[in-house]
């Protein structure tokens, strides 16, 4: 969410689903063709390498990876393996995640205009911090040394946290009061009774 432009905040709710194939448009003769394709062919995501060149049907994928990797081992070059360790973590959970979750609506997400309650409480927060007069002067978002899940260290991204209890208005209070404001919404989508587990913020990159 780029916060050049006005400000816009989606509740939206996610569950984890099977992956599904992904389609590349190719061309055969004077005709395009759809190709679907599943994991490791664009990305890594259940091996640590991407499909053979000669197997892929995508050109040049795994010199792209490999650039990503190193620009994170060139930015975390102490501890040794730090983030080969957080890429391998990264694709173990891409294995063993998905087994472990429930699905409780069968398509998975579903995008609403967020709930009044919640939107006044967020949008007075960040008129209270207002961080687009000035880009540079946002606080950088907090990663963990070696984290592998974003390209953080050549595209930084920045994060008004609702938990930074050096911004006005941030705290358990605002924290407390929006999820309890969205939790109704978020019952009423899935059919049970939920239990407080954890909120982001809003950021931008």
């Amino acid at each position: 969410m780029h916060m050049h432009a006005p400000l816009q905040l989606t509740l939206i709710a996610l569950l984890l689903l099977s992956l599904p194939s992904n389609t590349h448009v190719v061309q055969a003769g004077e005709v395009e063709v759809g190709v679907e394709y599943g994991v490791d062919v664009s990305w890594p995501m259940h091996r640590p390498d991407i499909m053979n060149n000669t197997e892929n049907i995508l050109p040049n994928r795994q010199s792209i990876y490999d650039e990503y990797i190193e620009g994170c081992r060139q930015k975390y070059k102490r501890p040794a393996h730090v983030c080969d360790d957080s890429e391998a973590g990264r694709v173990d959970m891409s294995l063993s995640q998905p087994a472990s979750m429930q699905n409780y609506t069968e398509l998975g997400f579903q995008k609403i205009k967020t709930p009044q309650k919640v939107w006044d409480l967020l949008l007075d927060f960040w008129k209270k911090n207002d961080p687009t007069k000035a880009i540079h002067e946002q606080k950088p978002e907090n990663w963990s040394r070696g984290n592998s899940y974003a390209n953080h260290w050549s595209s930084p991204t920045y994060m008004v946290s609702v938990e930074d209890v050096s911004l006005r208005g941030a705290g358990d209070r605002l924290k407390d009061a929006g999820r309890g404001a969205a939790k109704d919404t978020l019952q009423e989508w899935t059919g049970e009774e939920l239990q407080p587990c954890s909120r982001y913020g809003t950021y931008s990159n």
